[in-house]
Order: C-alpha cells, then structure tokens, then sequence
C-alpha cells in the first residue's frame, strides 16, 4: 500500500475568480481513484477569502457533491477545503502554492 499524500493540482484564477483541479488517489479508501474539483468561484466573505464548487468522483462519475474552503496564509499561498459527497461522507485536502 502507497502511504504518501495524495496529489493535488489546483488552477485558481483570481482575476476570474475560480478555481478548478484534481485531487489524487486516497490510499485510506481504496476505491477512490480521484476527484476532480469542476470549475466553482471564489468570493471575498468580510476579511476572508473562500471558494466552493461542485465535485465528481473519478471511481464513480454517479458520486457527486460539493467542496468548499478558504484561502490562508501570505498573498493566499495555503489554502484548506472540504468535500462533502451525496452520501454525506466529507473529507479535507490542503494545499500549498509550490515555489519554483
């Protein structure tokens, strides 16, 4: 069993205000071959930046449900959401601007 993270690959447009990606195999459900996270919006809410959309699971395109999440740290480089799928069942992702 693989036991590194899964990959995550997220394109965020400020200047459009979106956001759209894919995230990795989750070795803790073996099932789950990945999810794409289709295009959804980000939006100023007071002080805080945040982001949420619609999302298809990869095993299964029938599994649908909904992401949403915020944007942290210096110039919005972290950032840390939440899928919550039909069944209810939620899990987190975070993520990290790579520097090159």
């Amino acid at each position: 069993m693989d036991t590194t993270s899964p990959d995550i690959e997220l394109n965020v447009d400020f200047n459009k205000k979106t956001i759209k990606g894919q995230i990795g195999y989750d070795y803790y459900y073996m099932f789950n071959k990945g999810s794409t996270l289709e295009e959804g919006i980000i939006k100023a809410e007071g002080e805080r930046i945040v982001f949420n959309g619609k999302i298809t699971e990869a095993s299964s395109p029938s599994i649908t449900g909904e992401y949403n999440g915020i944007f942290m740290g210096k110039d919005a480089h972290q950032l840390a959401g939440e899928i919550i799928n039909i069944d209810n069942s939620k899990s987190v992702f975070v993520a990290e601007k790579e520097t090159n």
